[in-house]
């Protein structure tokens, strides 16, 4: 991973990351990694709605509508997030038995750092997501084109030592659930899109940030922290409505010039 800025006046890496550099050395930094997979996606939403996507994980039961999910299993509620210097953040490992609701085990072959059915999702503030399921690795990045259209590139890891058999397995876990046709992947790029069709067309006037369940997975702290973070970069609340003179503009306008940035 290659890091750039294109300011002089930063602090190093490692102190712009914090607590989340051990985490990337855990994961990131024990054996050389190799990308066996990439695609790319322009998808008819916000940059920041796909961040929400990743890091909100009561959106679990957006998936369960369909079908069974890791949701049903107690590991899954047991963890908690971490919160780091600005705003980086990952959610604590947890154990998922994917045999349950019909993936096979993923307990031979673990990426460093991780358990045998294991998963952790991190964010690296403000648009690269990681999200490791035990035997691969998803890497993903966010570039806005516009208002409502982002540029979404998904890149599968494994390890560069693969042998062919392990690699075909990574192969398949990754393409069951995060591939173009995947389990996963299509329900959460149709959530985000159909979020900011609603936004724009002002069915939905407002995204309320409200849980706070001592930062286990359905707590919106890590959420709140986002937006706080993004208001100090840009210098504004992110709750705040563009005016124009004295008069509010109407509140899809304010969205549409609000998320432009």
């Amino acid at each position: 991973m290659v890091f750039v800025c294109l300011k002089d006046d930063v602090p190093p890496l490692e102190q712009f990351l914090g607590g989340m550099a051990d985490h990337m050395k855990t994961h990131l930094g024990q054996e050389e990694l190799e990308v066996f997979h990439y695609h790319r996606a322009i998808i008819n939403t916000n940059w920041k709605l796909f961040v929400d996507n990743n890091s909100e994980l009561y959106h679990e039961f957006l998936h369960v509508l369909n079908r069974r999910t890791a949701v049903a299993h107690k590991s899954y509620h047991e963890r908690n997030w971490l919160l780091y210097q600005n705003s980086h953040n990952i959610i604590q490992q947890g154990v998922i038995h994917y045999d349950s609701y019909g993936l096979g085990e993923r307990s031979e072959g673990a990426l460093p750092g991780m358990q045998p059915n294991g998963m952790v999702v991190m964010l690296l503030f403000p648009d690269v997501m990681l999200n490791i399921r035990a035997t691969v690795m998803r890497i993903d990045t966010m570039t806005p084109l516009a208002p409502g259209k982002t540029l979404v590139e998904w890149r599968g890891v494994g390890l560069k030592s693969d042998t062919p058999d392990v690699r075909a397995m990574r192969i398949q876990h990754h393409n069951e659930v995060w591939g173009p046709a995947g389990r996963n992947l299509p329900e959460d790029i149709a959530a985000v899109e159909t979020q900011w069709e609603t936004m724009v067309q002002g069915g939905s006037r407002y995204s309320l940030f409200a849980r706070e369940e001592g930062l286990k997975p359905q707590d919106d702290a890590n959420l709140r922290a986002f937006y706080q973070e993004w208001g100090r970069c840009l210098g504004r609340a992110p709750n705040d409505p563009f005016r124009h003179g004295n008069v509010d503009t109407d509140v899809s306008h304010s969205i549409k010039e609000i998320t432009n940035v």
